[in-house]
């Protein structure tokens, strides 16, 4: 992520050094003994923006930082962000509504005549619902051509979850798969499954995923691009703190093929 800033911001005509600043779990002393140590570091440093890269101490993206400019940009794995509470800082964040529609137009364009989806409550959760809540609109809207909707208990044993999806699969059958956790492919494999013979897979997120996917792209050089575009001009405008009316900025994501969906305009096998 440094290079990637640094590499903007040399094309700005800007002189300014990007560094990556690794912000331990909050210890025993607290979350605002912790940000005040920070805010010591950043002033020391003479650091007048950072760009926040997680949400999981979310109770550091909620602090004001008043001596420097802030821009979140959630690192979660999924499409969409996070549930958490309202941020008083600027956000950007991949185009969630774009994703899902692009993966759905993606599986189509291979034939795929089911589709299905597949996550976990807890990806669910980070993903603000958003592609299970278009999933289950789908399935209303198209439930010849829609799967019902997976969700999976994170307090299950993985051989729990994996009865459970064998049993939605056999019930199902679609041809044609939207996931978000990489299990499925293991769970298919041993159940017979073959990818993309029998089913196309296409990931909400391909940049997480170790096994190459097809799916969409979160396109994380541009996420931080806009990230530095809008954490710039804070600064350059000497604004520090949480902005009045702090703003997300949705970055386009893009359909990208992969090994484990047939070619554009392949049947699906059966």
């Amino acid at each position: 992520m440094p290079q990637i800033q640094q590499n903007h911001l040399s094309n700005c005509g800007t002189r300014v050094k990007a560094d990556l600043i690794r912000v331990p779990t909050v210890g025993p002393e607290g979350v605002a003994e912790q940000t005040q140590r920070l805010q010591r570091l950043l002033h020391t440093r003479g650091v007048l923006g950072m760009v926040m890269l997680s949400l999981y101490q979310a109770r550091l993206a909620l602090a004001d930082w008043p001596g420097c400019a802030v821009v979140l940009m959630p690192q979660v794995g999924l499409i969409g962000g996070t549930v958490l509470p309202t941020y008083p800082h600027d956000m950007i964040r991949p185009d969630a509504n774009s994703g899902w529609n692009q993966a759905l137009a993606g599986l189509r364009a291979q034939g795929c005549r089911k589709i299905g989806f597949a996550t976990t409550q807890w990806q669910d959760t980070a993903d603000n619902r958003v592609a299970s809540s278009r999933a289950w609109l789908e399935r209303g809207l198209r439930p010849e051509e829609t799967a019902t909707p997976l969700i999976l208990c994170e307090g299950q044993t993985k051989v729990a979850r994996m009865a459970e999806f064998k049993a939605w699969w056999e019930r199902e059958r679609p041809d044609g798969m939207i996931f978000t956790f990489h299990e499925i492919l293991d769970w298919l494999a041993a159940i017979g499954v073959r990818v993309p013979e029998d089913v196309n897979l296409a990931h909400l997120g391909t940049n997480w995923e170790v096994t190459p996917c097809a799916g969409i792209d979160l396109q994380p050089e541009n996420q931080a691009r806009a990230a530095m575009d809008v954490l710039i001009g804070r600064v350059l405008q000497n604004e520090r703190g949480a902005p009045r009316f702090p703003k997300t900025v949705l970055v386009p994501v893009r359909w990208k093929d992969g090994p484990t969906a047939r070619p554009r305009g392949g049947a699906a096998g059966k």
